[in-house]
């Protein structure tokens, strides 16, 4: 069998030319009586046997030539296991679907891997009788071209040639759901249906990992066609941009890069940062398939946004649309506290005066670039103040109205920090009503409730601290010693909830109850503080002012950096700042021309909520007020995309089948091009007789 049969008839008149031409053109002998004529045919007689010989291999290697061109040119289908067409009459219900995550712009031989893809997709998509087709374009969000199969098989290969990869991630179980519902929308009472899924992807590891076939009909006829080289080409990326700690004015920051090396080989690495007007460069040695993390230090001096971008120089890989990424960092004047207690300020000594003067060890003289602390009463609740603060601090705050709980808990789910210092049994109501009041958003490890009239809370130890763990890493091998006279009265007692995170109790008394807790509710988070500070000595040790800047630091002031980052093509709500203020005179940009929409801003009851459906495009978009910039987010590539190895054929076919027949065939496997490699070889022995031939006539010196 042959690709171009009709080459063969044009090659049996071409393979009789040599000899047509050779007794055409052999000189017929005249008899002329001279004895000179006789001289020479006596001499050529002799040599006859040596022209024949000449000519017979000259002959045979120039037919041999045109014989083997003409089968080269015939493309043979010798050792090729054609599939072949069905002969019945049977309806054919097939879904196209083709990949375009990000990893699909991955070049090989300069070469995207969705232009490899396209013919193949393109190809399904072609003429057949009794055929009814349909599209999915799958990526982060997949969309089906008619949403039901049809004959109208032009118009999706033109929806086919306009498609491109996206910077989005594979869902493939989404896509596959979609699929499922087109493959049964043709089942009704016609039974004689074959349902074919034909799916043209790359078959990354980290997007088909957990893939489902059991949700297509039990009777499809699945084909995978797999674009992926054989090998899996090298990649660098930026996987993240972000700083560590609370961004603040004049204050050191560590910006941190964290690059992903997916080749065999260690790489030498430079990262550019432009933030604002300044950029910084980052260098440093990658390991070989593996991530690491590069950082350096800056100072910023202004408040404000930073945004701009990171990037790799001097890198040319299979992905280069990975090598940069979008960043913002938000920084922040210095924290601004409020304190919520009954306790006047010149109540001397008290349990919040000493907390003040742990979270303020220093009067500030500059307002403006300096940490302040502003004393709430709790029957005075000025939501603008608290709207102000980064820290809200709690502390013999009494009994407190359900709508102050309410606003608590809706600054906590908006990222505020809370520290409740648990000190009268009060408290447990109140952080029971917080809790429930917070709702799904997080629950703390464990129940407080207040201490039985029996129960003697005095003179407690200090026990098991995580000793690896903020604030009481920072002591090191000192830890044990500094906390061996600490002796704490006071407080609630505790219960710990059952599937409760063992690492959110941070320490504990030595009647079993905790002393500090921290957990996350949503943005925000929570700590408690179980003592009363007036009456144990904790104020009194060297270690009362680093462990309570610790604690706030790595806990309470958690709240986002500026590096909270949203993956492309995917639907997201954010909860916006609450110093964001009114919905009226907000609007969203992007840092282009937009012609896709960019989401909406709506008005919650516990704040301002910014939705989308998906941003298609990376960059750093922007809630503003005028000109100025209320919160800005990235909007960037998954960083499983960057990863470009490919799952198996063993994995596809067996481990995530669901029962499912596949049928997995690759771009670049042997049988797909063993009829290839034949044909070439045809013309590599063609050319050989050629070159036979001119060796032939230098031999016979002719």
């Amino acid at each position: 069998m042959f690709l171009h049969p009709w080459i063969l008839l044009l090659g049996a008149l071409a393979i009789g030319l040599p000899l047509l031409i050779h007794k055409l053109t052999q000189p017929k002998p005249t008899r002329v009586p001279s004895s000179t004529i006789r001289f020479i045919q006596s001499a050529v007689q002799q040599r006859r046997k040596h022209h024949r010989l000449r000519d017979f291999i000259v002959l045979t290697l120039r037919t041999l030539a045109v014989a083997l061109l003409t089968f080269a040119l015939a493309r043979p289908l010798i050792g090729l296991q054609r599939q072949e067409e069905p002969v019945d009459q049977t309806r054919v219900v097939r879904v196209v679907v083709m990949d375009l995550s990000q990893s699909m712009a991955t070049r090989i031989r300069n070469v995207e891997l969705f232009e490899r893809g396209r013919p193949l997709a393109s190809k399904k998509l072609g003429y057949q009788a009794d055929l009814k087709a349909d599209l999915i374009l799958a990526g982060a969000r997949s969309r089906a071209v008619f949403g039901t199969p049809s004959t109208n098989l032009p118009a999706l290969q033109q929806e086919l040639a306009a498609a491109a990869p996206r910077p989005e991630k594979l869902n493939v179980q989404l896509a596959l759901n979609m699929a499922s519902d087109l493959l049964l929308q043709e089942s009704g009472e016609n039974t004689d249906i074959r349902r074919e899924l034909v799916f043209v992807s790359d078959f990354q590891r980290s997007n088909w990992a957990n893939a489902n076939f059991s949700v297509l009909p039990e009777d499809t006829e699945i084909q995978l066609l797999s674009v992926a080289g054989e090998e899996t080409p090298p990649n660098l990326a930026i996987l993240n941009v972000s700083t560590q700690g609370r961004a603040e004015v004049g204050q050191e920051l560590q910006l941190v890069v964290d690059v992903g090396n997916y080749s065999s080989t260690p790489r030498q690495v430079q990262v550019d940062i432009a933030l604002g007007d300044a950029v910084y460069q980052i260098k440093g040695l990658c390991s070989p398939r593996s991530r690491t993390r590069l950082s350096d230090k800056i100072i910023p001096r202004e408040a404000g946004w930073l945004t701009g971008e990171a990037k790799l120089v001097g890198i040319n890989d299979a992905l280069p649309v990975d090598d940069r990424r979008p960043c913002a960092i938000e920084i922040r004047q210095p924290p601004a506290y409020v304190l919520i207690t009954r306790q006047p300020a010149n109540q001397r000594p008290s349990s919040s005066y000493y907390l003040e003067r742990g979270l303020l060890p220093v009067e500030p003289r500059d307002t403006q670039n300096s940490s302040r602390l502003v004393r709430l009463d709790p029957d005075n609740f000025d939501t603008q103040v608290l709207a102000e603060a980064d820290v809200i601090v709690l502390d013999h705050p009494g009994r407190l109205s359900l709508e102050a709980i309410r606003h608590l808990a809706a600054l906590l789910r908006r990222g505020r920090g809370i520290l409740y210092v648990a000190a009268e049994p009060i408290d447990a109501t109140n952080l029971r009503l917080l809790s429930e009041a917070i709702g799904e958003g997080g629950q703390l490890p464990v129940d407080f409730f207040p201490p039985a009239l029996t129960e003697r809370r005095q003179d407690l130890l200090l026990t098991e601290p995580q000793h690896d763990r903020a604030p009481f890493s920072i002591f090191g091998d000192n830890l044990n010693a500094a906390i061996e006279p600490l002796r704490f009265s006071g407080g609630l007692s505790s219960r710990r909830k059952e599937n409760a995170l063992e690492d959110d109790i941070l320490a504990s008394l030595s009647d079993r109850s905790a002393l500090l807790v921290v957990s996350s509710h949503d943005s925000g988070v929570l700590a408690v503080f179980n003592a009363d500070l007036g009456s144990s000595n904790l104020h009194q040790s060297p270690i009362y002012v680093p462990l309570l800047a610790e604690l706030v630091q790595n806990y309470i002031l958690h709240r986002g950096q500026g590096n909270e980052e949203r993956i492309c093509g995917e639907a997201f709500d954010v909860d916006l700042p609450a110093e964001t203020g009114s919905l009226q005179g907000l609007k969203i940009s992007g840092p282009r021309l937009q012609t896709e929409s960019l989401g909406s801003l709506s008005q919650e009851a516990y704040g301002l909520v910014w939705s989308a459906e998906g941003i298609d495009k990376p960059g750093v978009y922007r809630v503003q007020r005028q000109q100025g910039t209320e919160y800005a987010l990235v909007v960037a590539l998954s960083p499983d995309e960057s990863d470009l190895r490919s799952l198996t054929s063993e994995v596809l076919q067996k481990r995530l089948a669901g029962e499912r027949r596949i049928q997995f065939n690759t771009i670049d496997h042997t049988e797909a091009t063993e009829t290839d490699l034949i044909w070439t070889w045809l013309a590599i022995a063609c050319m050989f007789c050629l070159i036979g031939e001119i060796v032939a006539l230098k031999l016979f010196r002719t």
